[in-house]
């Protein structure tokens, strides 16, 4: 509880701060408009998984855990398949 007669000082805190741009590497090959939503950029060996070991990189589950995401999202897909296929609008074959 508070005195009312009590006076309050307000400093900035380091939240109200500006905090410094961190600087990433290949930041420069996305459209600006999208960068302060970029919080991390991985650099992956390409391949045909490579997709997998970015998500398994920023989760921080290690990098053999590409084929984990890999099984999960394909039962993803099957359980939610007809979901899936209205939402992306259709199937072209």
């Amino acid at each position: 509880m508070q005195n009312s007669n009590s006076t309050l000082k307000y400093s900035a805190s380091s939240s109200e701060q500006t905090k410094p741009k961190r600087k990433m590497p290949m930041l420069d090959q996305f459209h600006p408009c999208i960068y302060d939503f970029i919080k991390n950029i991985v650099d992956v060996k390409t391949d045909a998984n490579c997709g997998y070991c970015v998500i398994v990189a920023l989760l921080g589950i290690g990098k053999d855990s590409w084929s984990l995401v890999r099984n999960h999202l394909l039962k993803e897909f099957a359980q939610w398949s007809d979901e899936y296929i209205h939402l992306l609008g259709g199937i072209d074959e």
